[in-house]
């Protein structure tokens, strides 16, 4: 008989609303300066990166800034996210130029 491995299953990814605005931010912006195949393109990626916090049991890095949150990196924004023992929760996702501790402040 094969051992098997027994996997945690995955998290639910909970958006909060911060961060759905931030989503919904970040299309309007690309819609508007490159074009809508942009903007889907980089929702999508930032989609797929953020599915993928739910099913690791410790993904993206901490942050020694902003303690209880992890980051992961979609190039060029930064998804913020802690990881609870029922749910991933994303907080809030920044483009890299912009000035993090301003905008995490009541997050962390």
């Amino acid at each position: 008989m094969k051992p098997t491995l027994n996997m945690p299953p995955d998290k639910p990814i909970d958006w909060s609303p911060k961060a759905k605005k931030d989503l919904r931010d970040i299309w309007r912006y690309y819609a508007r300066a490159a074009s809508l195949e942009v903007a889907d393109g980089i929702l999508h990626k930032i989609s797929v990166e953020t599915e993928r916090i739910g099913r690791h049991p410790t993904p993206g890095r901490e942050h020694d800034e902003f303690p209880g949150l992890r980051r992961i990196l979609v190039h060029p924004h930064t998804v913020f996210f802690r990881i609870t023992p029922e749910k991933a929760q994303v907080a809030r996702i920044i483009h890299e130029e912009r000035d993090f501790p301003t905008l995490l402040k009541g997050v962390y």
